[in-house]
């Protein structure tokens, strides 16, 4: 695996493994086939909801809330592992057809969890999040261990909450469903803005991804409502990726902050010194949190590997000074230490502006634009691989895949838009007994698809059949076409 993925990326992975394998797993099965359940939208057209309806919401910070659901839920499942929700009853429940003897199963097993899930409700009405889990002053690595434990369990929430809305959909309790589909979007919220770290925005958007998939399931049933202004219901920008993504380059530029700026005078070779050991530190902590094999080995030789970084950068480290900075020959008085932290916050500031300029176009060509990121960003991959260059090797282990944390944004707004013009395709059945010849032949209006800002394909077959189809949601992908069968 390239070490161009960030850390975030390397938590999202370590929190959220099992449950992505289960949804996709589920989606290859399905993918390709859609029953549609012809069914008229609401009325009143408002009734279902996907967010907290403004008679509901509230001016309160749901922060504290959240934060009491993910205690209960750890001390919960600190009695035992009968109370978690382990890979048996995973399959059997979420991964596997439904069957009648579930719900007792399933009811029962959430009466463990029924305390922090009446946590998560009442903070889902209350729209401000305000929650400081991590200060500025906190190192690199200590960031991201100290939000781990939230993410980890956060998805275990998640997966409770489905839990509960297979329980509602299946017995018909549809006004409860759409209450805890409110929840679990409003989970999301909480999880992806409760630090601007990317990891907390990506396992949000895991989230909403594993909510929409419930309401996918849903839509399959007889007597399941018509959703389609429950999907307007949400806002557009509930998990904006950009904000987190320029919070991981500060982070990255704070290891060496200012040097970049060529100051009047040098620091001196103790500070240099000192500098160089806390950044080789992070760096460390940062590979035992990737799960590196090698850095549990070498954690008591760091000190070792600064002084031989010193030593073998040193000359190159000085004439990249002298050569492509302010510095000139004034860099033939810079200690060996000072040379080499300075080339390394020169090249991680001129790097990550190489990187971080392309996300910063509007959305119509972000997506699009922003493979010049990674594209950037594999370069300096390379190069690091050959030069052992600390500034590269540290840039891509902790620096975002650019162009992969958009797809994860474009991703749910695809599913949101490509769900809610299944629905509109629903209500048309109702009043006509057949599926649409175009989508432009819609009484409610498709959407267009986010990840090609371009109106979905779609193929009237028969009166009863069509194609629709959708742009890939990564590289590969192959899940594009679904065949929709109007159900008798």
């Amino acid at each position: 695996m390239s070490r161009h993925f960030s850390t975030g990326w390397i938590l999202l992975a370590l929190a959220t493994s099992s449950a992505a394998q289960t949804i996709d797993e589920s989606e290859r099965e399905s993918i390709n086939h859609r029953t549609i359940i012809s069914t008229a939208e609401p009325d009143p057209a408002l009734r279902y909801q996907f967010w907290p309806p403004l008679q509901k919401r509230q001016s309160a910070n749901a922060m504290p809330l959240y934060s009491r659901a993910v205690l209960m839920s750890t001390m919960t499942h600190s009695r035992g592992s009968e109370l978690r929700l382990e890979s048996d009853r995973d399959h059997r429940w979420l991964g596997s057809p439904w069957k009648d003897e579930y719900a007792d199963e399933i009811s029962e097993f959430l009466q463990y969890h029924e305390n922090s899930l009446a946590e998560l409700e009442r903070a889902t009405d209350r729209m401000q999040i305000d929650y400081v889990i991590t200060e500025s002053s906190l190192s690199v690595a200590k960031l991201y261990q100290t939000m781990l434990p939230e993410v980890q369990e956060s998805r275990a929430l998640a997966r409770y909450l489905r839990l509960r809305a297979k329980l509602e959909m299946h017995s018909g309790r549809w006004d409860e469903f759409t209450r805890t589909m409110q929840t679990m979007f409003r989970l999301a919220e909480m999880v992806g803005h409760a630090g601007d770290l990317l990891v907390c925005r990506l396992v949000g958007i895991a989230i909403a991804e594993t909510a929409i998939a419930t309401i996918e399931e849903a839509s399959s049933l007889d007597g399941c409502p018509n959703f389609y202004w429950a999907f307007a219901s949400l806002p557009n920008e509930m998990l904006d990726i950009r904000r987190a993504i320029d919070q991981e380059m500060l982070v990255l530029l704070n290891l060496v902050p200012g040097l970049e700026k060529c100051p009047d005078t040098p620091i001196g070779p103790e500070a240099s010194r000192e500098k160089l050991s806390e950044i080789i530190d992070t760096f460390s902590q940062l590979m035992k949190l990737s799960g590196d094999p090698v850095a549990g080995k070498t954690e008591e030789i760091m000190p070792l590997v600064g002084g031989v970084a010193v030593i073998a950068l040193a000359g190159s480290s000085r004439d990249y000074l002298r050569e492509t900075t302010c510095w000139g020959e004034q860099a033939n008085s810079l200690s060996d230490s000072e040379c080499v932290l300075r080339a390394i916050a020169i090249q991680l500031h001129r790097a990550t502006s190489d990187i971080l300029k392309w996300t910063w176009l509007p959305d119509a060509i972000r997506q699009e634009a922003s493979k010049k990121s990674d594209q950037e960003l594999q370069r300096l991959n390379e190069l690091a691989k050959a030069e052992r260059h600390p500034a590269l090797m540290f840039m891509n282990l902790v620096f975002p895949a650019t162009a992969s944390a958009y797809r994860a944004e474009f991703r749910v707004q695809q599913s949101i838009a490509f769900e809610a013009t299944i629905q509109g395709i629903r209500d048309f059945a109702t009043k006509n007994k057949r599926l649409p010849k175009s989508l432009a032949e819609m009484d409610l209006p498709a959407w267009p698809d986010p990840m090609s800002q371009q109106p979905f394909g779609y193929e009237s077959l028969q009166p009863s059949q069509a194609t629709l189809t959708r742009a890939q949601r990564y590289p590969g992908d192959t899940a594009t076409t679904f065949q929709l069968q109007l159900a008798e």
